[in-house]
């Protein structure tokens, strides 16, 4: 069960929508999510039959300048746009020869405008492969490509931090969400006293394949902490104990970001160790403070309108009676119901208005409606839709019943 705001704040971020015509909950509005928000992909802006033949610019939403560039490796096709997403728009699939790039913004790398306070990784990811042991990195910010001149090695301080699908070393399906922080100071031969690198590492709970998941990773500079969480919950702990910390919370001499791509092992084909992930991403932000659990939970419930508990259709003789049960709403206007004659066809709104909201972001609320325009011995399917403040909406079913005259004798 994902987790529930107060009922106060429901009804405050209500007097808000009211007043402002803004809808948020009160975390949002207050603190502001845009707070420390150094880059922002929401994947909105892609084509759902692009051909794959040019390889495009995916652009940052928070119009700070960090545009990703689309890539296919080797002849592949770059990252396709997809509808198979958390919000009813688009995102982008990964098959694991392709990524994103944003070329390093040094920027990234400037304490005057980003600090030391921290960073935060956020995306939704629907992993839909889990067969490398070294994992499926989703998001990594940092890195290099290998220079043939060696004096480029000498004394480089880099840091990187990803997120990562299936990380483990001990078995294939580990399934598990990871957050790494990785620290390295390498030299030439020359050089004294030699490279070192550290790693340090967190991990979710196990989470399968071909679902959507809000993975959100923080890093909190002041007390070394990492966090792991996934769909608003925490799963991972962890205290940097390696290297001297980096200066900087993003890093320092780096290779920008990539998405979908893992940053060491550029050229090896997929069967030879290559880390790169498989799945779909969506709405990536990354920030240079740790968000709050609270802000999390905000980020992560920002797609999901209602929480259902129950979804049934009742037949009748010449009716069908429908119900559900909310465990939660956020943020939520109404529903509509639609009828359709088989499953895979045309859903038709049966209600003349919208259904309104009953419950509350702690409590549900149950439901019911009659479906009077039916006849008996025939098949019907139904899709609940949930519709939020700002109009955003949410599909559930199809659920399915017969009307027959015989439900009436039984009765």
């Amino acid at each position: 069960m994902r987790p529930r705001k107060k009922t106060i704040e429901y009804m405050l971020a209500l007097f808000l929508f009211t007043v402002t015509g803004t809808v948020c909950s009160i975390s949002v509005c207050f603190a502001g999510l845009s707070d420390g928000l150094v880059a922002y992909w929401d994947f909105d802006d892609c084509t759902p039959d692009y051909d794959g033949t040019d390889n495009g610019t995916v652009a940052d939403n928070n119009n700070n300048g960090f545009d990703g560039e689309k890539i296919g490796r080797d002849g592949h096709f770059p990252p396709q746009c997809t509808l198979d997403t958390i919000n009813d728009t688009n995102a982008y699939y990964f098959d694991g020869d392709n990524y994103i790039h944003v070329n390093k913004n040094t920027r990234l790398s400037d304490p005057a405008v980003y600090g030391n306070e921290g960073l935060s990784l956020m995306t939704w990811a629907k992993p839909t492969a889990c067969d490398n042991t070294a994992g499926h990195y989703m998001i990594t910010t940092g890195g290099y490509v290998p220079a043939l001149d060696p004096a480029v090695w000498y004394n480089v301080h880099w840091t990187s931090y990803s997120l990562i699908y299936n990380h483990s070393a001990v078995y294939e399906e580990d399934r598990r969400f990871a957050f790494e922080l990785k620290r390295s100071q390498d030299y030439t031969s020359n050089g004294d006293p030699g490279p070192y690198h550290y790693n340090e590492w967190i991990f979710s709970d196990e989470h399968p394949v071909d679902e959507w998941y809000c993975v959100v990773a923080t890093w909190d500079y002041a007390s070394m902490t990492m966090k792991l969480y996934v769909d608003g919950i925490h799963e991972g702990t962890g205290t940097y104990t390696g290297p001297p910390a980096p200066e900087t919370a993003l890093t320092q001499e780096q290779d920008g970001i990539y998405i979908g791509r893992y940053t060491w092992n550029f050229n090896a084909p997929y069967d030879t160790g290559r880390r790169d992930y498989i799945g779909g991403l969506d709405e990536i932000r990354i920030y240079d403070r740790a968000l709050t659990h609270e802000e999390i939970r905000d980020l992560c419930e920002r797609h999901v309108l209602i929480e259902l508990s129950s979804f049934t259709a009742e037949p009748g003789n010449a009716m069908v009676n429908i119900q559900w049960t909310t465990e939660a709403e956020v943020d939520n206007a109404g529903f509509n119901l639609y009828r359709s004659e088989s499953e895979k066809g045309e859903y038709i709104k049966i209600n003349d208005h919208m259904i309104p909201a009953e419950g509350f972001p702690a409590e549900g609320a149950f439901y019911e409606f009659t479906d009077t325009d039916v006849h008996n011995r025939k098949t019907y399917y139904y899709k609940l839709e949930d519709m939020s403040l700002s109009g955003e909406a949410a599909a559930h079913g199809p659920i399915s019943a017969m009307p027959r005259l015989v439900h009436a004798i039984l009765r």
